[in-house]
């Protein structure tokens, strides 16, 4: 799948167009951003770079100690807004996507995944510590639009044995991959599988994608917010962008969490919206300033200008404050 990466790179590099946009006196009030579709990837934004981010993880691989005892865990990662689906009976093999799966997202305190892939009975204290599959696979929207099967075949205290395939226009998933990924008791493995391979975690703050997010009716064109990495929002009705020239006094913070996202659809602060009488996509109200606050003492002024239907464009203005 690395001609996927290659692409996204490709696309991103020629089409985001960056302008500083200046008042008559000169001084400058924002620079504009044109996403590359939205529809055909996501677009993660990084305020710290003003540029695109690739290689988002998908998976977290790591040694659980915080249970007694530990156990080999596959977290999602759902800042991103990965999620999936727990097959517990078939074969990985032969498996077929029908559709009526169903589609969960890790919580803090409950994992999609987690532990549950485990055959406790298996456990082989000579070969690292290792315990096999208990035959469960799972189905998983990656951060990539890729609808993947994944198992985990067999984790020890030095690697995780997995297996994923991409799922083909027939639905079904022929053509299997089977990295052995190493991580270590003091560091987890951060996992990107439409790149097949481990990655750094993405410093991202402000993603623009096409997915269903937790409590939308189906998928849509999306605006979500890092939680990782604390990012947040206050919302200005009352003031121009071009006015704004440091964090205003008073801000009511809204950020996204596992359960929650507030500025996509259906969410309380929805930014693109959808009518249900016109089917038109647009921007819901392109007259409000956000308050960027990206969890590291740095802040920003974003405005939406403009969401393009057919192309799945984005456009949006934003300055550093």
């Amino acid at each position: 799948m690395q001609y996927h990466k290659l692409i996204l790179t490709t696309i991103v590099l020629a089409l985001v167009a960056f302008g500083c946009d200046s008042n008559d006196d000169g001084t400058t009030v924002g620079t504009s951003v044109a996403t590359p579709s939205i529809k055909e990837a996501p677009y993660y934004f990084s305020f710290t770079t003003g540029a695109a981010v690739s290689g988002v993880h998908d998976l977290i691989l790591r040694l659980d100690t915080t249970v007694t005892p530990s156990v080999y865990s596959v977290a999602l990662n759902a800042a991103a807004n990965v999620s999936a689906a727990a097959i517990i009976s078939g074969d990985f093999a032969s498996a077929a996507y029908t559709g009526s799966e169903s589609f969960e997202y890790d919580t803090e305190t409950d994992l999609v995944i987690g532990s549950g892939w485990m055959d406790p009975s298996t456990y082989n204290q000579e070969d690292n510590h290792s315990i096999a599959s208990n035959g469960t696979y799972y189905f998983v929207r990656t951060t990539d639009y890729q609808l993947l099967s994944f198992m985990v075949e067999k984790a020890s205290t030095v690697a995780f044995d997995i297996k994923y395939a991409q799922m083909n226009a027939d639905s079904t998933f022929p053509t299997a991959m089977s990295p052995i990924v190493s991580y270590s008791a003091d560091e987890a493995a951060y996992f990107d599988m439409d790149g097949g391979t481990t990655v750094e975690p993405a410093n991202w703050h402000m993603g623009l994608i096409t997915s269903r997010v937790p409590g939308a009716p189906f998928p849509m064109q999306n605006v979500i917010l890092n939680f990782d990495n604390e990012t947040r929002v206050a919302v200005i009705d009352n003031k121009d962008f071009e006015d704004i020239e440091s964090v205003p006094t008073g801000l009511t913070w809204v950020e996204d969490s596992h359960t929650s996202r507030p500025l996509a659809y259906s969410g309380a602060h929805e930014l693109i919206t959808y009518n249900l009488d016109t089917h038109q996509v647009s921007i819901k109200n392109d007259a409000l300033v956000y308050i960027v606050d990206t969890g590291d003492g740095n802040y920003y002024k974003l405005r939406f200008i403009n969401y393009d239907q057919p192309s799945g464009i984005v456009e949006f203005t934003y300055a550093a404050l």
